[in-house]
């Protein structure tokens, strides 16, 4: 064992070492350090994943005014007493009409100084379950194009300037926000869209996730300080709703990229292979199993520094472990293939 873990060690920085006594262990242990090497270089990812909020949507600097307008939207439930809730059993409801004098009595506008900074509607599903997921595509296109300073226009037409909103649906609630800049807005040639206005900030959550919940509840004046607690209910309920989310994607992605680098690994095994039986090779030809020993030893240093390169650049978090293992192999399937006489 002391012998295997020297190896180990010089390894790490040894292409000859790695050549020479790879194939004198069991194939099935350099399969254990490739699947272990495409494991830890997925670290850095699944770390910053982990470690993301959905109240970050909120609690983010440049958060087109989403804390106030939010404020503004439970102030505006509690003092008509109307309440958007999340039942125990995960399901929207809504106590009455939120707009009872508007078109759409499922519809407000927040706003302020003549500006609307958040459109809030409500899709309920007691008329017609079926129609739930049509009429959240049709509220998100409404508010990318439809509006243009908190005015209505007819489904015919489309405007320059789109507008933030949050959608609450049967089992989603749905946030996407717009910075009010002159750069952000639609491109628009003859009446269509050629390029729509791009989003500050996203968001997607299940309600399922944030049971026993009371959005009129949020703002209480009678608090010490009302809009600190009310914006603080806010990012609860995002990281509530996105608990379930993040937790899939998180072990979704993580899986996709254990499995990428470990694809990338046994191709570059492949590679080994092929340079050791051309005829220009001088050095002992390896069957596949064997390279893939060699590149499975071979990759534990390519995936310690891509834990480094994850954590210090994070762009290139990704592709760190592609790059350091393909660098490495490069070297070590020259070397094998062409080795060098020992002094």
């Amino acid at each position: 064992m002391k012998k295997f873990f020297k190896f180990l060690f010089k390894g790490l920085i040894s292409n000859q070492e790695v050549i020479d006594t790879s194939n004198d262990y069991p194939k099935w242990a350099g399969i254990i350090a490739l699947v272990f090497s495409a494991v830890v270089a997925v670290i850095p990812a699944f770390t910053s994943i982990a470690k993301t909020q959905g109240s970050s949507i909120v609690s983010s600097s440049s958060n087109a005014s989403l804390d106030t307008s939010l404020v503004l939207l439970s102030k505006y439930l509690g003092d008509n007493d109307i309440d958007i809730t999340i039942k125990d059993d995960g399901k929207l409801d809504v106590t009455k009409e939120i707009n009872p004098s508007g078109e759409d009595k499922f519809e407000y506008l927040v706003k302020a100084q003549d500006r609307t900074l958040l459109a809030v509607r409500v899709i309920t599903t007691k008329d017609d379950p079926s129609t739930v997921e049509n009429e959240e595509v049709k509220a998100i296109e409404k508010y990318r194009t439809m509006y243009a300073s908190g005015q209505a226009k007819l489904d015919s037409e489309v405007t320059v300037r789109p507008v933030s909103n949050i959608i609450f649906s049967e089992t989603y609630v749905y946030v996407t926000t717009y910075l009010y800049t002159d750069s952000v807005v639609n491109t628009i040639e003859e009446g269509v869209v050629k390029t729509f206005a791009q989003t500050n900030s996203t968001f997607a959550g299940l309600t399922k996730d944030a049971p026993k919940t009371s959005i009129k509840s949020f703002y209480n004046k009678t608090n010490d300080k009302p809009i600190d607690v009310c914006v603080s209910k806010w990012k609860t309920l995002f990281n509530d709703l996105y608990s379930s989310s993040k937790t899939q994607y998180l072990w979704t992605y993580s899986g996709i990229i254990v499995g990428i680098n470990a694809s990338v690994a046994l191709l570059v095994s492949l590679l080994v292979m092929i340079l050791t039986r051309l005829k220009s090779s001088t050095g002992t030809k390896l069957n596949y199993l064997e390279a893939m020993n060699i590149v499975g030893f071979a990759s534990i240093c390519p995936a310690i520094l891509s834990v480094l390169i994850g954590f210090l650049i994070p762009q290139l978090t990704q592709i760190g472990f592609i790059l350091t293992l393909g660098l490495r192999t490069t070297f070590l399937g020259m070397k094998a293939s062409n080795p060098q006489p020992r002094q």
